[in-house]
């Protein structure tokens, strides 16, 4: 599948009755094109060239980026060996918090991607699909999986014999599969509505929703109006609420951890006494 060529005049055509999201692209690239009078060079690197802060922030992230990826997959890959071991995998969280580290560890990756990017020509139409799902999976999978395993603490402190009998393994792992379904459904349309164009005045490759270029605005709507809305949805207002009635010093009415534990042998020793 070849990539597409986009030029500033393919997008901003005059069109006789434009629809929002064309309203929007036709103003926007307009207004920029006056900016530069009409010249055919980069128009973010034109209106930000000047600012020692992009100076700044490329250097932060020639450096910074590389080396916070490569710690965080040492890291993650660490985490993940000592949970999957033979005798930590036998606890519940262990499952969630290995799970946590392959799906942290693979954002990792694609951040390291990204910033090879920088000195290596990584783009292409299946890279740009792939990678933006396999991107926007992880941390959604990620940050799911922690409000799960906070919830099941939670129960566990909260209803710890009940959480003996049903908080299991295999229920667990049929809370993690649930999951990665989910989320697969959610973020599934990045294989078939992302593909790669080509700036036709600087040779810039971008990642970008399909038809933009010949201005099919089948999923531009999608991808400008809904889906930022989704993304912020899942992973920031969800989980940040549901982390906020979940953590167990907001409830601090629950009985004391050493009552749980001793009223059993209590309610033993009464037993024994009674029948001797």
């Amino acid at each position: 599948m070849a990539s597409a060529t986009v030029g500033y005049s393919t997008i901003i055509p005059d069109l006789a009755v434009p629809s929002r999201v064309y309203e929007m692209f036709n103003t926007t690239f307009k207004r920029l094109l006056n900016d530069t009078n009409g010249t055919s060079e980069s128009l973010l690197e034109t209106a930000v060239v000047n600012y020692i802060e992009l100076d700044i922030h490329h250097a932060i992230r020639l450096y910074y980026q590389a080396f916070i990826a490569l710690f965080g997959i040492v890291a993650n890959v660490t985490s993940l060996i000592v949970t999957l071991s033979k005798r930590m995998r036998k606890h519940s969280t262990c499952l969630y918090m290995s799970a946590i580290s392959g799906s942290d560890a693979v954002t990792l990756v694609i951040a390291f991607v990204w910033w090879l990017g920088r000195f290596v020509d990584t783009t292409s139409v299946w890279s740009c699909k792939l990678i933006l799902f396999l991107f926007y999976y992880a941390i959604h999978f990620s940050v799911t999986l922690l409000v799960a395993m906070t919830a099941e603490r939670y129960v566990a402190i909260r209803f710890p014999f009940w959480a003996h009998v049903h908080l299991t393994r295999r229920k667990s792992v049929y809370v993690i599969a649930g999951i990665a379904t989910a989320i697969l459904a959610l973020d599934a349309h990045n294989l078939f509505t992302r593909t790669m164009l080509v700036d036709a005045a600087t040779g810039r490759k971008m990642c970008l929703f399909s038809g933009l270029a010949t201005l099919d605005m089948s999923y531009g709507y999608f991808h400008i109006y809904i889906w930022p809305w989704l993304d912020a949805s899942v992973y920031s207002f969800f989980p940040l609420t549901m982390l906020a009635i979940f953590q167990p010093t907001h409830h601090p009415h629950r009985p004391p951890a050493r009552c749980r534990t001793e009223a059993p042998l209590q309610r033993r020793r009464r037993e024994a006494g009674n029948r001797k």
